[in-house]
């Protein structure tokens, strides 16, 4: 894996946490597609250069989950849940 300065590791785990959450919560439909294919992104997410992977990692991780699992959601419907997914300490996980 490629190191950033801009977007530590642990920020790369978290982020990734939140997006599998989110695909549990929000797409249980297709979870198990939905988080296969979060870790073929993630994978190829680590080969990007430097830049365009931090780039990546301004995305929020509902739109990252709702994109994997093929299904559109308005994050207002859902932001309390979606803010105590993505704002619940790392080291708790």
């Amino acid at each position: 894996m490629k190191s950033s300065d801009v977007i530590p590791k642990e920020e790369q785990d978290h982020f990734w946490s939140v997006v599998r959450q989110c695909i549990r919560r929000f797409h249980a439909r297709c979870a198990s597609s939905a988080l296969a294919k979060a870790t073929r992104l993630r994978k190829k997410i680590n080969g990007m250069a430097v830049e365009q992977m931090e780039l990546f990692y301004h995305a929020e991780p509902f739109d990252v989950a709702c994109n994997l699992a093929g299904k559109t959601l308005d994050v207002k419907d859902h932001l309390d849940e979606y803010l105590e997914i993505r704002d619940a300490d790392p080291r708790h996980e």
